[in-house]
């Protein structure tokens, strides 16, 4: 009996109190909003880092050479050579630079070498070599077993990167050997 009563008196306990937390909930509509309270005082000022060491300037080190015109020398039907003078193309841009060559035609498209270009009922495959120090090699090949014609690129142009050159902030996400010649001449600021 003892038992029950104190069940009895935890039923209602519980109940009494379920009531209160019930009968405080609130029912009636939001008040209004109670005006701004002061602007608080200004934080501390963080720590600035020490000043970093001056960079290089990015294209110092670029060399471009100037736009030379095609001397083919025929070796054959449907091949053709020629050579730049590159006194700037050392063994060591070799072993860890780059070297880009463009060709442009005389209506003023640029071509990154190597390419191929279409030229009425031929294909012109162009191609750049540095076999040695100081030397650019630029060759044409015909490759639709037709005569070698007028090419169509006729000027040619060379650009060394040094290794490790720091361009920019954002160098390291650059493939050089993807961008286009005005992608080229605008990041470097090359004059045509």
């Amino acid at each position: 009996m003892k038992t029950r009563i104190k069940l009895i008196k935890r039923f209602f306990s519980f109940l009494l109190v379920a009531s209160l937390i019930y009968a405080c909930t609130k029912d009636g509509p939001i008040g209004p909003i109670g005006p701004q309270g002061p602007t608080g005082a200004d934080g501390l000022d963080g720590l600035n880092g020490a000043t970093g060491e001056k960079g290089e300037t990015g294209s110092v080190n670029i060399i471009y050479s100037l736009w030379y015109e095609a001397d083919w020398g025929i070796v054959n039907d449907d091949y053709a050579e020629f050579f730049i003078d590159a006194p700037e193309i050392t063994q060591e841009i070799i072993d860890t630079g780059l070297v880009l060559a463009y060709g442009k035609t005389t209506g003023g498209q640029f071509s990154l070498l190597p390419t191929t270009r279409f030229n009425t009922s031929t294909i012109e495959s162009y191609l750049v070599a540095v076999d040695e120090p100081g030397t650019l090699k630029i060759m044409i090949r015909e490759t639709n077993n037709q005569v070698l014609g007028t090419p169509e690129l006729s000027m040619f142009r060379y650009v060394v990167i040094p290794y490790g050159m720091p361009v920019s902030g954002k160098s390291a996400t650059i493939d050089f050997s993807k961008m286009t010649y005005e992608e080229i001449a605008a990041h470097f600021d090359i004059p045509d």
